[in-house]
């Protein structure tokens, strides 16, 4: 060990030293140098596991303020238009991506609905995002077709809710329940307009790095991935506390 601190100081200062190479040292230094290294590490390995750590926090620091930029660039189109429950004019907003045969989309229904049920300030807004199955594509196109008369939240939770297959008799199902109108249920769900708000979704997705469901952004950050009811609480009342800190 003795020997190692001894010759950490050249190492370091070489890795400092502009111009510097390893062919500036003979191959017996450099030999001497990687065994020093190796007992250290040997001796030492939670030095390795705390640098992947630091590079793994730094990299999320990244993605973060990389995600932040795009969302700035993108919130206004990220909402607008966009089905949601709870307070319109929600202090925080809380933007879900989700697939209906998702099952960790299935569990973060009751999440959603405990956070609305007790937060009468936060409005959730919902992002199909169909990536699973056909059976998703048919179950998104439907549930924008509920929302042109007025039951995306209604028929969303319902479809969410259902065990088993969620195929077009189920979604037929359930817009019988809901007094829909079927016909124009079947029109809308294969109208281009609905097809298109399904690729601004995806297209939304891919700008933003979200490669699965559920993902959620609360506020301007973005949290892949299930969360349960007690983070999701916790992460709305962070972004609620950042909103409300006073600005320098």
């Amino acid at each position: 060990m003795k020997q190692f601190l001894h010759a950490l100081p050249a190492v370091a200062l070489f890795s400092l030293t502009p111009g510097a190479h390893a062919s500036q040292f003979s191959d017996t230094q450099k030999a001497e140098m990687g065994t020093i290294i190796r007992e250290y590490l040997l001796e030492n390995p939670d030095v390795i596991f705390e640098a992947v750590e630091k590079s793994q926090d730094q990299q999320r620091i990244q993605e973060q303020q990389n995600f932040q930029e795009k969302f700035l660039e993108n919130r206004e189109a990220l909402i607008k238009d966009a089905p949601f429950a709870g307070n319109p004019d929600g202090d925080v907003v809380v933007v879900e991506f989700f697939d209906y045969n998702c099952g960790y989309c299935h569990r973060a229904l009751s999440d959603v609905m405990g956070l609305l049920e007790s937060d009468p300030d936060v409005k959730v807004v919902f992002k199909d995002m169909p990536i699973l199955s056909p059976q998703s594509q048919d179950g998104a196109r439907w549930a924008i077709a509920a929302g042109k008369q007025g039951q995306y939240f209604a028929f969303h939770k319902k479809l969410m809710d259902l065990p088993g297959s969620k195929d077009m008799k189920a979604m037929e199902r359930i817009a019988e329940e809901l007094n829909l109108d079927l016909e124009q249920m079947r029109r809308d769900a294969e109208s281009d307009e609905v097809k298109a708000a399904i690729e601004s979704n995806l297209s939304m997705a891919r700008v933003f790095g979200i490669g699965g469901t559920p993902a959620f952004i609360i506020e301007d950050t973005l949290v892949p991935g299930y969360m349960g009811l007690d983070a999701l609480k916790k992460s709305v009342a962070d972004a609620r506390a950042a909103k409300q800190a006073p600005k320098n």
